[in-house]
């Protein structure tokens, strides 16, 4: 597992990767119910980059985010 914690002003974002099937949930929710479809991608983007490197389809993403809010 791992675990990484990120803080920018009042918005505090922690992630938690672990073996799994490939699903990434945000504050208990799929990614796929996030609106616009923009913001999604955006998210996605990095995910994407690491694909070469890790089959993502074996790892479970989590994140926690407080504060903040889309700008």
């Amino acid at each position: 597992m791992v675990v990484i914690s990120a803080k920018r002003k009042e918005c505090i974002a922690r992630a938690h990767a672990e073996e799994g099937t490939g699903k990434i949930k945000i504050n208990s929710s799929s990614l796929d119910v996030y609106q616009p479809q923009l913001l999604r991608e955006y998210i996605k983007e990095p995910i994407l980059l690491a694909d070469d490197l890790v089959d993502m389809n074996k790892i479970n993403i989590s994140i926690n985010v407080h504060g903040g809010g889309v700008s």
